[in-house]
């Protein structure tokens, strides 16, 4: 029976009604009083009497009209559904005792609601702080965010609810604490909620709440927070339990969902022990979130005075991956060298503190031994012999095999002859060997070359010439020194007019070679070689040795496999390092600008050509973590470094680590050789479990004592080893329950999308019969008697 039909009657028979309220709820009911067979028989009594009447009334003659005849059989009708509707059928009125239905609202408190987070969108930040403002809250983190929801505006949303339902508010913080029943209680106890629990269990604490509710169908669960979890299952796992309770979740993340700021520098790449005046580059690892497509601006400051000597700017890249980032510097004053490496900008904006790097390094003044050789006085021999005499960190001699048997009489670094003793050639750091005929040399002195790069560890620089150097070296030791193949090389001839101007181009990897920085930058020092004069004489090299690796090539001109032709060449030959000229023209360098960068790429290649370092402070050979500490989970970067290239295996994965922690099993790793440098070696190990670990170098033998490292692996920092709202969890959540995510920005919606939820049965009342109530009686004899009276005064009867 509709609610409207039930009123009519119940107005009929003069019964005043409650009102549906939250104690008390009203319905109409009624019994057969007999047995199913017999309830069967008595309805369809009642169908065959209407059916009757019906046609009685049809087919009935006489003078009354139509109008009047449906009068008298709607009011036989209506006595007789008065008679099996409410007499028969035993109708009452059933009161019960009723609460509306409920609806579980569930807040963080965890640590990570302690953060404030910066919104992009000017018009949310408005809107957060006006609700902030109107709720009377002092700060707009993570956990006030989601108090002023609920009590802005004098606790509008709250109270709205518990018009509607009856709610039951619960504070997450590990384990749930149910807070009062009554709104006022509620109000003062959510001001008082601070984020301070160490863990997040939202999946258990969630879990907790519908085992709470059980007994009940709640209209749906209301959950304020980040939604990050640092124990136990998390909201996306917990939501099928929901599910099957009919609990939909409505998750309102509290939050940005973007990552922090926060910039990390580690892992600090420089030599211990430099030259004065040679450029040094730091070269270090920047991993910053929050940042991707933003500007990040790095300094290099002297330690001592604070004085800013590089900045760099690079632009943040995807969150969480670290780049490489290089500073450089070039020191004029001998002594200990202090340098600091921090952030410039965006400072303001970072969420951390970001620990600067710091390096002590050796500045030292030290006299190179160079012996220079050439077969003929030209241009780049009298140019490069004149700037090396001059320099005082050179102690140079030179060999000329066609000069006049004064020379070595008239110029005090001339030898008569090139060195034939093996020791004595040997006692040079760096040969520089121009357009040299090897017939004057003799057999015994090209193996002696030989023995200086792969004995002694010394440093050779092949300088190409138009008679001998290099296709007279095919047959000779010096061809298995060689980082070209000889056999497909090709010399202008000396007859032929050279016109095509070449300008020489660096390549990524002579970009990052610190002994071609001609300037105080990879970007300036780019720029130089751009400007540098034109060659003209080159030699045509289109095929290189494997691990031949071109610092500088031409601009255009390519080989048969497509690749541009090298002009400058380096090869690792352990334990020395060979490079190859394709030109004798440099001293064309000096034209424009003189001697400046003429003089500045030579004596830095000769530099690097002679760098056999001192051990550091870790020894020859240096083992490195990119971290002393790292979260589990976090992969782990080991690198050795060999400060005494002669000690670096010729094999790029000829280095073993060995890694240990108590109560684990013994880890053997093997590094591999960075691309851009031979004397490094890198791995990374993932997985770790908590614990303090040493690692060693096994391989190669180093000593007694071999070179080592200590780091620890720790559980994550609770609260903060995550502060990004975990939206991915929420929507999860939301969407297996069949229930919905929002943020602050939307949240208000959520009144509107919440069901109305089913009130609960808590007592029955007494009930009140109508069926025998003495005005049904008078209902029906009134029809009864209308029906007659209607009928005699048209002669019916």
């Amino acid at each position: 029976m509709s609610n409207q039909l039930a009123r009519w009657l119940l107005w009929l028979l003069g019964i005043q009604l409650p009102p549906q309220t939250d104690a008390v709820q009203w319905q109409l009911e009624g019994a057969w009083p007999w047995s199913p067979g017999a309830v069967v028989l008595v309805s369809l009594a009642g169908l065959a009497c209407a059916a009757f009447v019906g046609w009685i009334y049809v087919r009935e003659r006489s003078t009354a009209g139509r109008g009047l005849r449906l009068l008298l059989a709607t009011l036989r009708f209506s006595a007789l559904a008065l008679v099996l509707l409410v007499m028969i059928y035993e109708l009452r009125i059933d009161y019960s005792r009723t609460s509306l239905p409920c609806v579980a609202v569930m807040v963080d408190e965890t640590g990570s609601m302690s953060e404030q987070d910066d919104y992009d969108d000017s018009a949310l930040k408005q809107q957060l702080a006006d609700r902030q403002k109107r709720a009377a809250l002092p700060t707009t983190n993570r956990l006030d965010a989601a108090k002023a929801l609920l009590l802005a505006d004098d606790a509008a949303l709250l109270r709205e609810l518990h018009r509607r339902y009856k709610v039951h508010l619960y504070a997450a913080s590990g384990t749930i604490r149910r807070l009062p029943a009554d709104l006022a209680g509620q109000t003062a106890e959510l001001r008082k909620l601070q984020p301070t629990a160490p863990a997040s269990r939202l999946g258990s604490d969630l879990q907790a709440v519908l085992d709470d509710l059980r007994g009940t169908e709640p209209a749906g669960l209301i959950y304020l927070g980040d939604g990050i979890t640092t124990a136990g299952p998390n909201l996306a796992e917990v939501a099928p339990a929901a599910r099957r309770r009919g609990t939909p979740l409505y998750m309102i993340a509290t939050g940005s969902d973007k990552p922090a700021r926060t910039i990390q520098l580690d892992d600090l790449l420089v030599d211990d022990v430099i030259s004065v005046n040679d450029p040094v580059s730091f070269d270090c690892k920047l991993t910053a979130t929050g940042l991707q497509d933003r500007p990040i601006v790095l300094v290099l400051k002297d330690g001592k005075t604070g004085e800013v000597l590089d900045r760099q700017r690079i632009v943040g890249g995807e969150s969480g991956k670290s780049q490489r980032a290089r500073l450089s510097h070039r020191p004029t004053q001998i002594g200990r060298a202090e340098y600091v490496i921090e952030i410039e900008s965006p400072l303001s904006e970072l969420k951390n503190k970001v620990t600067p790097l710091t390096k002590s390094i050796d500045v030292r003044k030290t006299k190179i031994k160079v012996l220079l050789a050439q077969g003929y006085p030209n241009y780049e021999y009298r140019y490069l012999k004149n700037m090396l005499a001059r320099d005082e960190t050179i102690k140079l001699k030179t060999v000329l095999q066609e000069a006049d048997i004064e020379h070595a009489e008239q110029d005090k670094s001339a030898l008569r002859v090139f060195p034939v003793g093996r020791d004595e050639l040997l006692a040079y750091d760096v040969l520089i060997l121009g357009d040299v005929d090897p017939g004057q040399l003799g057999p015994t002195v090209l193996s002696n070359i030989a023995d200086f790069v792969k004995v002694k560890g010394g440093g050779l620089l092949f300088i190409s010439g138009p008679r001998f150097n290099p296709l007279a070296y095919r047959d000779t030791p010096l061809a298995a020194l060689m980082p070209i193949d000889l056999k497909t090389a090709v010399v202008p001839s000396e007859e032929q007019p050279l016109t095509e101007p070449v300008a020489i181009r660096l390549t990524p990897l002579g970009l990052s070679s610190p002994h071609l920085q001609l300037g105080d930058t990879p970007a300036e020092s780019e720029q130089i070689f751009n400007d540098l004069p034109e060659i003209y004489f080159y030699v045509e090299a289109p095929d290189l040795k494997p691990g031949a690796r071109v610092l500088a090539e031409h601009p255009a001109r390519t080989g048969r496999d497509g690749r541009k032709l090298p002009l400058i060449v380096v090869e690792q030959i352990p334990p020395g390092k060979v490079i190859w000229h394709a030109t004798d023209e440099t001293y064309r360098w000096r034209f424009r600008v003189g001697d400046a960068l003429f003089a500045r790429y030579w004596i830095q290649t000769i530099r690097y050509l002679a760098r056999s370092h001192a051990a550091g402070e870790g020894g020859a050979v240096q083992l490195a973590s990119d971290r002393r500490e790292y979260e589990a989970g976090a992969p782990v970067q080991l690198r050795v470094r060999f400060f005494d290239e002669r000690l670096a295996p010729r094999s790029d994965d000829g280095v073993s680590v060995v890694l240990e922690a108590e109560g684990q099993t013994r880890r053997n790793i093997t590094l591999a050789r960075d691309l851009s440098s031979r004397e490094i070696f890198t791995g990374t190990v993932a997985g770790l479990p908590d614990g303090s670990y040493h690692a060693w170098v096994k391989t190669p033998s180093t000593g007694d004592k071999p070179a080592a490292v200590n780091f620890k692996v720790v559980a994550p920092n609770g609260e903060q080893a995550r502060i990004d709202v975990d939206t991915a969890q929420l929507q999860a959540a939301a969407v297996v329950s069949s229930g919905k995510f929002y943020t602050l920005r939307d949240a208000e919606q959520l009144l509107s999308d919440l069901p109305a939820g089913r009130t609960v049965r808590v007592d029955s009342l007494p009930p009140e019969p109508l069926w025998n109530n003495w005005r049904v009686l008078l209902l029906l004899a009134g029809l009864l008697a209308a029906e007659w009276l209607l009928r005699k005064r048209k002669g019916m009867l």
